[in-house]
């Protein structure tokens, strides 16, 4: 094998390496903008998940908020049935008397 820096006979030409089609800078830039408009669409579908999730969130909170509502409105207008008794009924207290 011949080295690599060795001239072919004359009449001989070193045969070009095929080249390969370059895209033309329009179809780059098509390319590129069809890249970023799929990255968009998934942000997006991942952005519309997470509403959803927290439109689900709030709709149980309501929920929860008006059932409280409504518990704590249901109790204070009632007395309990069974009253404590006062402390003061239970109490006993004893008195010394100093002598003098």
């Amino acid at each position: 094998m011949p080295p690599m820096n060795a001239r072919p006979p004359p009449g001989f030409q070193r045969p070009f390496p095929p080249q390969v089609p370059q895209e033309s800078n329009l179809e780059a830039m098509m390319e590129s903008m069809l890249m970023s408009q799929q990255k968009q669409d998934e942000y997006i579908k991942q952005l519309a998940s997470k509403v959803d999730a927290l439109t689900t969130h709030n709709k149980i909170l309501k929920a929860q908020i008006a059932q409280q509502a409504s518990f704590s409105s249901t109790i204070s207008n009632r007395l309990p049935r069974k009253l404590e008794p006062s402390p003061r009924e239970h109490c006993n207290y004893v008195t010394l008397k100093k002598e003098v």
